[in-house]
Formats: structure tokens, sequence, C-alpha cells
């Protein structure tokens, strides 16, 4: 029988492999059967032979036709029917990536019909922008920010942006973000870059539940969006039933979070540069207001949005005017003057400035200016909520550990927990942060059960704070997985780096300013299980694709620690010139009296005596006199002492294991090696007890490992030691490794 059908046609303009791509998703599309989508009845091709879709005819008018002639909860509805239809079509793997009301056909009976579902990957339909590789598909006004920057892979949720779009639209007559009037190149820019505003900014009675529905639909990192169309049409349902939403309003700190991350400052790229600074990549304002109303909290959030974006178009201004030889100091300066602006003077305001610039620069590391900043405007907090005392008290406690104070760290930290037991925020990634601090304390006190407790505790509020960040969860167990290196357990280390790795790509966010310090803990345990080759070629790796927003100590660190292993593989120069570098930037950026500082040091203390250079070992030794060493850098002094022939240097270095705890495995795997290499320097200076006796201690550190290149040594040296033949069985790994010091006799 004969039916009405419509065609769709290939551009004649389509190359052979445009063709066969359009062909295999046609076939593909074919299978879709929902009432909300246009069935495809058949793939053919033309007498041209270009290949065309015969598909179902749909009677009807546009979406944006009908929408005027219904309700609010008419028209709502009928956006969750579309959703309904998207998921149906995201359940068989398919995205449509150019969703869009002029795709939307509503048949006379009111039941919503997608047309194209997948098509604008291979259609030149006017208005979409269709690219090959690496290049963009959809239309500019409802594309989600990732397909504007051109981001690989992506997904569903560009369709449930999408959908956000049509409902904004449909709810106030607007696009979220105009693009009338602009280039296809602006356009792009400012899906990208700029932030749709809240729906009450237009129309009063839409703020509450619809806005915030509406609002997590357009989230900007795809990871704070609905997971998916089904989803968004649930919530949708559930407003309509006048039932309790899933989604929470993003605070302001949030948003301007997000801001930080997409929004480019047109000033010039030095100022761009340095800006970043304050408002980079990693930019994470962990900020919520505790209002004792709706209507109070609409208030103060939109008072204080205003200041925040006043204060920072005049820190902008201001920095402009100066010149593009302004640097990052000067920057902060103007970024933390409370006066630069005529922000409000209003307490709540002040609160949010100040947490922001704190913020900034605990992000950036800059822990000086952090523990200033916080002294001098103490009484900015005055009538803070429990959270925002919390979060204080918070950037009190990192500010002290890094500058070596664990006093004021631990002092900071229990009115920290005090505030968030209060406020009843136990389960907030605030109260896992706090917790992973205190971690860092109980360590520092040599109590690593209680550490391992509190690090754990901290990871596991982070996974179960499903509704947050992703990003900053990631941080949060990317945080732990330092502290389980550090304790001793580098295998659930590295597993802790890959949950945050996989919560980082979940927020859409793959290379988070902490993603450095994250992937260095690869490394270490690498080096921990012996294999510094390995261990050099991932900090390489990070080196080649450096975080935006790397923090300046976190580098250094990074720096010092790939200065070990290139002295350890007899790279002395190399190694020395690294060390050098790193030691000034860390020292530079956090203090010369910081504990990170001093640690720095003793690495360089390390490098100079893997060299044989005495004369700078003295030097770095000079460099830590004003302090007690820690226990690495007394054993570093005796091994400087051995290697010049001091008298009872031996035993004192052998000694220093009963001082390392059994469970501190990094501690003794660390001593085991100087031991190692005492034992070897003592073997050429012709004292076999004391090398016997350092063999036996680095045997005893060594006991919980079976591999690495330390038992191939403690072998060998055993075997020289009692005049037996080398084992090449133990040679060759250790020259294969470059390790021919450890050969040495």
């Amino acid at each position: 029988p004969k039916r009405q059908v419509a065609i769709k046609r290939l551009n004649r303009a389509a190359d052979s492999a445009t063709r066969e791509r359009f062909r295999r998703e046609a076939e593909l599309l074919a299978q879709l059967a929902h009432p909300g989508i246009a069935r495809i009845i058949e793939v053919d091709s033309g007498a041209d032979g270009q290949p065309l879709l015969v598909m179902e005819y749909v009677e009807g008018e546009t979406l944006t036709a009908v929408a005027p002639r219904l309700d609010r909860s008419a028209r709502l509805a009928l956006l969750a029917s579309i959703a309904d239809a998207v998921e149906h079509a995201h359940s068989r793997g398919i995205v449509h990536r150019d969703l869009k009301p002029a795709n939307i056909m509503v048949m006379p009976n009111g039941q919503p019909k997608i047309l194209d579902f997948g098509i604008g990957r291979a259609l030149l339909s006017e208005g979409s922008t269709l690219t090959e590789t690496g290049m963009l598909l959809g239309t500019p006004a409802y594309m989600a920010p990732e397909q504007a920057l051109g981001v690989a892979g992506v997904d569903a949720r560009a369709d449930v942006w999408a959908l956000g779009v049509i409902g904004y639209e449909l709810l106030v007559d607007r696009l979220p973000m105009p693009v009338a009037g602009l280039t296809p190149l602006q356009a792009l820019k400012r899906v990208a870059n700029d932030t749709p505003p809240p729906l009450s900014r237009l129309d009063a009675c839409l703020r509450g539940d619809l806005e915030v529905v509406i609002g997590a639909a357009l989230a900007r990192e795809p990871g704070q969006r609905y997971a998916s169309a089904g989803a968004f049409a649930d919530e949708l349902r559930r407003y309509l039933a006048r039932e309790p939403i899933h989604a929470r309003a993003p605070g302001p700190w949030q948003r301007l979070r997000l801001f930080a991350h997409r929004h480019p400052i047109p000033v010039g790229a030095t100022l761009v540069a340095l800006l970043a600074i304050l408002l980079g990549a990693g930019f994470a304002v962990r900020y919520a207001l505790v209002a004792d109303s709706e209507r109070r909290q609409a208030q103060v959030e939109a008072r204080q949005q205003e200041a925040l974006r006043e204060h920072f178009a005049a820190v902008v201004s201001r920095a402009a005017s100066l010149g593009p030889s302004i640097d990052r100091e000067a920057l902060l300066d103007l970024a933390a003057e409370p006066t630069l602006s005529s922000a409000d003077p209003d307490p709540d305001v002040r609160r949010a400035l100040l947490l922001t610039i704190a913020n900034a620069l605990l992000v950036r590391a800059d822990t000086r200016r952090l523990g200033d900043l916080l002294a001098e405007r103490a009484d900015w907090m005055e009538g803070g909520s429990d959270f925002e005392w919390a979060t204080y008290h918070s950037h009190r406690t990192a500010a002290a550990l890094r500058q070596g104070d664990a006093a004021a760290a631990g002092a900071a930290a229990e009115l920290a927990e005090a505030a968030i037991r209060r406020g009843d925020l136990t389960r907030t990634l605030l109260a896992a942060e706090v917790a992973g601090f205190r971690a860092q304390l109980a360590r520092g006190r040599g109590d690593t059960v209680e550490a391992l407790r509190l690090s754990t505790l901290a990871a596991d509020i982070a996974r179960g704070a499903a509704s947050e960040s992703a990003v900053d969860r990631g941080t949060v167990l990317a945080n732990h997985a330092v502290n389980l290196l550090l304790v001793g357990q580098p295998e659930a280390a590295v597993a802790a780096v890959d949950e945050a790795e996989a919560l980082w790509a979940a927020g859409g966010v793959a290379n988070p300013s902490g993603a450095g310090s994250a992937r260095a803990v690869r490394a270490s345990a690498l080096w921990l299980a012996g294999d510094p080759v390995a261990a050099l070629a991932a900090y390489e790796a990070i080196d080649a694709n450096p975080p935006p927003g790397d923090p300046i100590p976190a580098q250094a660190a990074r720096q010092t620690s790939k200065a070990r292993l290139l002295a350890w593989l007899g790279r002395a120069d190399v190694a020395r010139s690294e060390v050098e570098a790193g030691v000034k930037a860390m020292c530079a950026a956090i203090g010369e009296q910081s504990r990170d500082c001093r640690q720095v040091r003793v690495v360089a203390l390390e490098v100079a005596i893997l060299a044989a250079d005495f004369a700078l070992a003295d030097a770095r030794l000079a460099e830590l006199s004003d302090a007690p060493l820690p226990s690495q850098g007394e054993a570093l002094r005796d091994l400087l002492d051995l290697s010049r022939g001091k008298p009872m240097a031996g035993e004192q270095l052998a000694a220093r294991l009963d001082a390392v705890p059994e469970d501190d495995r990094l501690g003794r795997r660390q001593l085991a090696r100087l031991l190692l290499l005492g034992a070897n320097r003592a073997d050429q200076a012709k004292q076999p007890e004391t090398a016997r006796r350092l063999l036996a201690s680095a045997q005893v550190a060594l006991a919980d490992s079976d591999r690495g290149f330390d038992q191939h040594w403690l072998r060998l040296q055993q075997r020289c030691l009692d005049g037996m033949t080398a084992d090449p069985a133990d040679t060759k790994p250790l020259q294969a490794l470059g390790l021919d010091r450890c050969l040495a006799r």
C-alpha cells in the first residue's frame, strides 16, 4: 500500500568516508522504535548513488509553534516526554548531539516526535556546524560547553544540556545564552565560557525547585548534570507532582568556581596567565551558605554574587592599567584588597570575599600569604555560619601544616571539627578535608595507625558524597593516596589515584591542578618498589603534560624527587641542577622555615652525598643546622661521615633502624638504601665488619620486600664481603637499571 513518507538526502559535497558513516549510522538508527522518535523505514541510494533515508512522515507543528498555546505544566510535561524519547536512544548507545526545537515536531494528539535523531553527524542542515576529525557537531545555541570546546568523547550528558536549553526557552521564551548576531566562532566562545543567568532573574516566579531542575541540566561540568535524559524526565515529573526533587541548587561559590574554570578575561595573554593564579583550573571554592530562610538565602546569594562580580571586575581593570608586567604577588595583593571596588561592606559579602581569596591562595599553595590573610581579616568572620567557620579554620589548618607549625595546625583543626559537628556537616567534603589534615598531623607524630584511620575516613566520606563535585571528591582521594604512600601502602595508594582520576574524568576535568601530585604517587610507588627507571619515566610523563595551574610547591617536590632518582642512577650533574632548582622554588614559594623547604633540602643533601660532592654536602648540612634534622637527615649525616672515614659513623648509621617503626615501610625502605650504600663505601674503605653490620641492618629493613633492585644489591654485597664471585642473576638486573654504583667495590 502507498503511504506518505519523508526523504532525507546527504549533501552532494560529502566525501566517501562521510557517506559510509552516514549509511552505518542510519542503519543503527533504523533500530530505534519509540513513539517519540520519527521512525526510519529504509536506507537506500538515489539515482546518483548518494545515500538517502526514507522516514516516517510526521504531521504536526514545531515545538516552537505549539509552546505558546500551552500553560507551564503542559510545556514541562511535553519536555518530559521528549526526554523519554532521548533516553530510549541513549539506552541503545545513540546520542543526538543536535537537539533543538526545530528538530522536534508535536503531532495533533500532543505526541512529540524527534526528527533526524543522530543524523546531525552526517547531514549539513541549516544552522548546524558539521565537522570531521576533531571538529564540532551541533547548533551553537543548544550545544553543551564540552561540545563547543571540542572535547573528545562527548556523551549523553550533552543531550541533557540541550534538553535544559529547550526547557529554559519553553519557560522564559529566550535562550539561556543568545547567539543571534554573533559569528560562529563568537557563538562557540560564548557557549564554552559563559554561564546562563538563573531563570529567576528573568521571571521571579520561577525561583525554587523548577529553577534548580533546569539549572542542574545546564550545569557546566558534565558530571554535575543529570546522569541521563531519563533522570531529567523523572525529575520534571516529580516537580509536576509536587514531590521532593533530587537536585540541589549550586551555591554562589560553586558557580564562581565554574566561572574560573571556563571564563577567559580579555585583557591580554600575560594578564590572563596571571589571573589563572587566582581564577585558574582547580579554583575549588567550597563554600555554602546556611541561611535562616529561603528568602534570606536568596537575598544574600544575590548580594554576594553582585559584589564578587564587581570586585573581580575591578581586579581585572586595575591589573590591566598596570600593564603586562604585573607579577603574581601584585595581582594577589589586588585581589585581596577589600577597598578595590565599591563592594558592599555587608558582613556576608566580606566573608564571601575572604574565603574566596583564601581558597585561591590555598589552591596555589601560597600558604604564607594564606596564613597572613586569615590572621589579618579574622574580624571579617564575625557572624559566620558553622560552615563558614569550619571553612575558615580548615584553611588555617592547611596554612599551619605547610609552614610546619603542628601545634597551630592541631588547634585550628579542632576548631574546624567543632564547627562541623555544630553544623551537622560530618558527611561533607569539608569534613573529609579536615580529616585528611588530621591524618597528616598524626603521621607527623609517628602514629601511622591513626593517620591511616583518619585518611580512610576522609576517603569514605568523599566516596559517599555523590551529590558534591566529582572534581573535589577526586582531590580528597588523591590526598588519601599520598597518605597511603607515606604510611607504606604503595599498592593501595596507586588504587586511590586510579579512583581520583576516574572521578576527575566523570567531572569533565581530566587534568586538574592536583593531578600532578596524584600522579607522582605512582612514580614514588615505583621507586619504593625498587624500579628507579620506571619511576623516572613516570615523573617525566608528568612533566610532559603538567596540569594547568600546577602549584609551585607541587612542581618543586616532583623536581627534587626526580633529582634523587637521577642521582641514584649516576647522573650527578643533571641531578644537582634539578635539585637546586627545586629547592629554590619550594623555599621561595612557602618560606625558608617551612617543613617542606626543609624536606627538599634533605633531598638535596642526599643528592650531594650520592654524587660524592662532599663540599656541597657540607653546605647542605649547614642550611639544615637551625633545627633538629629529620631521621632521614640524621642517616645522611652518618653516611657523609662514613664516606670521610670518621670512626663510629657506620655503627651510628646501622643503629638508625631502631628508631624507625616496623610499620613505616617507606621510612625503612629509604633507610635500607642508605645502609646498602654505606656498606658499599665501608667495603671500599676496607672496613668489612662495619660493612657487615650495615648489611645486617639493611636485611632487617628489607624483610617485607622480595623484589626490586634492593634485594639484588643486598645479595651482591653479601657475596662480595664473603669473597664469593658475583652472581649474574644479581649483577645483570642492576646493570640493566644503570645502577653501576651498586656494583662498585
